[in-house]
């Protein structure tokens, strides 16, 4: 059995500062369209979709997991996502 494969994402490894834009991708074209879940330090996220796209705030680090289902098979991509503060003068 063929597995789900991920075609495009996001770098392993990212960098952000507080209220940034980030925008986190993960991509599987497959028929039927599988099913995509996020997980942030492996709580599952309220995003469904190919990208999250949002203001990056400290409590948004962590390891995101996009997890692809499909009847083909399975497949998760990694993402360590690290925000950092802005410091203030």
């Amino acid at each position: 059995m063929l597995s789900a494969v991920i075609v495009e994402a996001s770098p392993a490894n990212m960098k952000a500062f507080e209220d940034e834009p980030i925008s986190l991708h993960c991509k599987a074209p497959s028929f039927p369209r599988p099913q995509i879940t996020w997980k942030l330090n492996g709580a599952v996220l309220p995003y469904t979709g190919q990208t999250i796209d949002k203001k990056a705030h400290k409590s948004d680090s962590g390891v995101y997991e996009c997890v692809v289902s499909s009847v083909h098979g399975q497949d998760i991509h990694t993402i360590n996502l690290t925000v950092e503060g802005i410091d203030h003068m």
